[in-house]
């Protein structure tokens, strides 16, 4: 997800459940009968806003909010679940004689096989995608609640290690999740 696309999701999100919110506190005033509230609820002028329904320009105008609504909530919901996979990266021993690519994919899933042999690591999975305009490769670890950590943390350290060996200095990030299971009662 782009920084751009983030910051209008979050906007989006802020605006709708503002609304949302002083929509709801408002009816719970008025439920409550606050004199504030209630006073302001009866100078509303509802038959006036039915009136505006009647006015030739109000169908066209609704039309427009109407297909502009569609376009935009369509556009919103192909941004936000448009594909950011990757595989292929060049190297930089590429050359004038051939060019080299690695496939970042099956590398990060000979991570997860190493990482899947330390004990007390029940499942790993991997994702390459971009991320926030960043080749990012992701590797979610789960354990049990018994692991030891710091053996742990060493050894995705060495994973690391490992990795940025066999991309060298391709322009990739990198990040590590780690999940604990749930603590079983007895």
């Amino acid at each position: 997800m782009s920084h751009a696309l983030a910051a209008l999701d979050r906007f989006l999100l802020f605006l709708i459940g503002l609304i949302a919110l002083a929509a709801g506190v408002a009816v719970i005033l008025v439920w409550a009968q606050v004199p504030e509230a209630t006073e302001y609820s009866d100078r509303l002028d509802l038959a006036g806003a039915a009136s505006v329904t009647g006015n030739t320009w109000y169908d066209v105008a609704l039309g427009a909010v109407a297909v502009l609504g569609v376009f935009l909530g369509l556009w919103l919901i192909a941004a936000n679940l448009r594909r950011r996979g990757f595989n292929r990266v060049r190297s930089s021993a590429t050359d004038k004689t051939g060019s080299v690519d690695v496939a970042v994919a099956r590398l990060a899933g000979a991570v997860d096989d190493s990482i899947e042999q330390f004990p007390g690591v029940t499942d790993v999975s991997h994702r390459v995608a971009m991320d926030r305009s960043r080749p990012t490769v992701t590797w979610t670890v789960t354990a049990d609640p018994n692991v030891d950590v710091s053996r742990l943390r060493a050894e995705l350290e060495n994973s690391e290690t490992d990795f940025r060996s066999a991309v060298r200095d391709m322009d990739l990030d990198t990040v590590y999740r780690l999940h604990v299971n749930a603590v079983k009662q007895q």
